[in-house]
């Protein structure tokens, strides 16, 4: 820059600078260097502001991505869990009725022994056997399902 103001002040034709020339054309390369240099440098700014903002649109687009795969597994997770809600619900149904059953039974079983004390009363528990197992694998086997169910829940998750 001094140079430049030195050039300009003492390159304005008088005899000031006659004895210089060789330093006016040393200080017009000098700028021009310069010029060339701040050029090249206002380039390459240019060039990492573009890939910046290139960079910036890119996580912008990847966070758009993440948030979307966040409110597909939320809204699975929602449907999945309500599903879950009304099968258990369904189960609980079951349960209870096999549980009446199961009360019946031993109720009419306790009767037929009242009425009947040694006759056929083997006959009897052989048969409220026969009963109580077949309700007992009835409720296994919802069972079974419930928990078949539930492990896919839980592969799905993973």
């Amino acid at each position: 820059m001094e140079r430049r103001l030195e050039w300009s002040a003492g390159g304005g034709g008088d005899g000031v600078g006659a004895g210089r020339g060789g330093d006016e054309g040393e200080d017009a390369n000098d700028i021009q260097v310069e010029m060339v240099e701040i050029v090249e440098k206002e380039a390459v700014i240019t060039s990492l502001s573009t890939q910046i903002e290139e960079q910036r649109q890119l996580r912008l687009q990847d966070a758009k991505k993440v948030e979307a795969k966040a409110a597909k597994i939320k809204e699975w997770v929602t449907n999945k869990l309500k599903e879950l809600e009304d099968q258990n619900a369904h189960l609980r149904e079951q349960n209870a009725k096999c549980n009446v059953q199961l009360e019946l039974l031993r109720g009419r079983l306790a009767h037929i022994s009242s009425m009947h004390p040694d006759k056929d009363r083997d006959t009897e528990v052989r048969w409220f056997s026969v009963t109580t197992c077949f309700l007992c694998l009835s409720l296994i086997l919802v069972l079974n399902v419930l928990v078949s169910n539930s492990s896919s829940f839980f592969t799905n998750l993973s």
